[in-house]
């Protein structure tokens, strides 16, 4: 079984399991390579299980064992260590730098998250949710408090390229009313990560119930706007400071509107065009207050 077998399969059967099996369970999905790495009582104790409970869930996924289901999780890491010496070496060099050792867990952090988003995320998942968003009718872009600067992001770049955007704004006491015509022909880019947002998690329902394909970037496999989407692109968050990271998020997102832009035809290149001469028309930048452009904008698009 491979890896990619082994997440399905946990993320199957996740919701008949008990609390503790959950618990264990997400643990797994969200920290793959502390299953490859640690031992059992590491795992347990990070996990705030115990051993025991770790092997009824490898028993669960069908091994006879912990030691067989952690099979999968080290052969997904072996064809990965080969940078781990150099970048250990550098972090430690950076967390040793002035005596202040907190922006090397920093660093640390946000390039382990960014790498465990690129290398758990299968790039098809990627592609389809790029082809469902630009197919669709409208994107509704969907992320509350502490995800909304991340919607925002998509919205601001994204309608270069994609015209059918909405952001839903319930944060500003709107109540999701931009959201409430979505349809069959209609996308919810959605954006949530642990604690989730009751309002984000509503409306993901409201929308897979009429019909519309959700594409939702989350930090786990089981988080409750993963529940019914089209696609799932997950994001790791951990971090040593107080709030949640949003490195890795940013690169997914990054890479779907790039896909997404990939995909585009000529429209889509005069849209950019166009949204870069205005810019040049308006002076909106520092040092770029002159005329029109014949053509399209040099240097490609500016934010």
């Amino acid at each position: 079984m491979t890896l990619d077998d082994l997440i399905v399969r946990i993320s199957d059967i996740y919701e008949g399991l008990s609390p503790q099996l959950q618990r264990a369970a997400r643990y797994a999905l969200d920290n793959p390579s502390d299953i490859g790495l640690a031992s059992l009582r590491q795992v347990a104790r990070r996990a705030a299980v115990t051993p025991n409970t770790l092997m009824r869930l490898a028993r669960a996924v069908g091994f006879d064992g912990y030691s067989a289901f952690r099979e999968p999780f080290q052969e997904a890491l072996r064809g990965r260590g080969e940078a781990y010496t150099d970048r250990a070496r550098w972090l430690q060099t950076l967390a040793e730098r002035d005596g202040s050792p907190l922006f090397g867990q920093m660093a640390a952090a946000c390039i382990a998250n960014t790498e465990q988003a690129f290398a758990g995320n299968d790039p098809a998942q990627v592609q389809g949710a790029a082809r469902v968003l630009a197919e669709a009718r409208r994107v509704y872009v969907l992320g509350m408090r502490g995800a909304f600067g991340l919607a925002h992001y998509v919205f601001y770049v994204g309608r270069m390229a994609l015209p059918n955007l909405v952001l839903a704004q319930g944060q500003i006491g709107l109540h999701m009313d931009e959201m409430a015509a979505v349809g069959p022909e209609d996308a919810v880019l959605a954006l949530a990560f642990s604690p989730y947002v009751r309002e984000t998690v509503q409306a993901v329902h409201y929308a897979t119930g009429r019909g519309a394909a959700v594409v939702s970037v989350t930090d786990s496999r089981v988080s409750p706007i993963a529940t019914g989407a089209r696609h799932v692109l997950l994001a790791p968050t951990a971090s040593p400071q107080f709030f949640p990271s949003m490195c890795a998020a940013t690169a997914v997102l990054e890479a779907l509107l790039a896909e997404i832009v990939a995909r585009g035809d000529g429209r889509t290149l005069t849209r950019i065009g166009d949204h870069d001469r205005f810019q040049d028309i308006m002076g909106v930048y520092w040092g770029n207050e002159r005329q029109a452009r014949p053509g399209p904008g040099r240097g490609g698009p500016r934010p």
